[in-house]
């Protein structure tokens, strides 16, 4: 008789679904200065923190450049 031992790794797939709460008014903008300010503090978190799908940053960084362009043009 031959004893035979051996480790078996089972890999175990789980979906994460997370909401995300965003406060809107009536016509679909965003309330106060205060909202743009506290969005991109979770968006820089979520970047941080790997919270963002690295298929995603390519459209994302095209919308960051138009945004920070347009905050300079404005602070000249």
């Amino acid at each position: 008789m031959e004893v035979v031992e051996r480790v078996v790794e089972v890999v175990k797939t789980q979906r994460v679904i997370e909401q995300v709460r965003v406060e809107v008014t009536a016509e679909g903008r965003l309330r106060a200065f205060s909202d743009y300010a506290s969005i991109l503090s979770e968006l820089s978190l979520r970047l941080d923190t790997g919270r963002i799908y690295d298929r995603d940053l390519a459209s994302l960084t095209a919308a960051m450049t138009t945004l920070v362009d347009a905050f300079n043009r404005r602070c000249r």
